[in-house]
């Protein structure tokens, strides 16, 4: 099994939301899919962001998801979300929330505490999902298989 890994780019937001869309939260997760986004917002943007997107994408849990999505494509075009994209085979099957704890909010919109000055130079896990239909052999692939 051939795992790449990529840096999320704004041309590898297709490949982000595939992820999300297809393969990430399989499993029924409440968390899913929230495409990562409220690490990177405030509370205050997550109540006039966040809530006014749903209104404006009609309510209900399709618009949530759709606001969600939005904003993460806002994210992504501004380099606010970093991370990791795992591949094989050309198809996204991992995700890895990682940045700068200076590019997050003092106190994030769902009550995370990442963030430090940036003269600190740290880093961030937020968030780490693989697809549960490949995640065994995945994992054995990227820590077992390497020799």
């Amino acid at each position: 099994m051939n795992i790449e890994i990529h840096r999320l780019t704004a041309e590898l937001a297709d490949d982000f939301f595939d992820f999300f869309d297809n393969r990430a939260f399989t499993d029924n997760s409440p968390q899913g899919p929230c495409y990562c986004s409220r690490f990177q917002m405030t509370k205050e943007q997550e109540k006039t962001e966040r809530f006014g997107q749903v209104e404006a994408c009609d309510g209900g849990s399709e618009g949530f998801v759709r606001a969600l999505r939005q904003i993460a494509e806002r994210q992504i075009k501004s380099g606010a979300m970093q991370g990791y994209l795992a591949f094989i085979d050309g198809v996204s099957i991992g995700w890895c929330n990682a940045n700068d704890k200076a590019n997050f909010p003092v106190e994030s919109g769902n009550g995370a505490r990442f963030h430090a000055p940036a003269e600190k130079r740290e880093k961030v896990v937020a968030c780490f999902e693989i697809a549960r239909s490949i995640a065994g052999r995945a994992l054995q692939a990227l820590f077992c298989d390497r020799s």
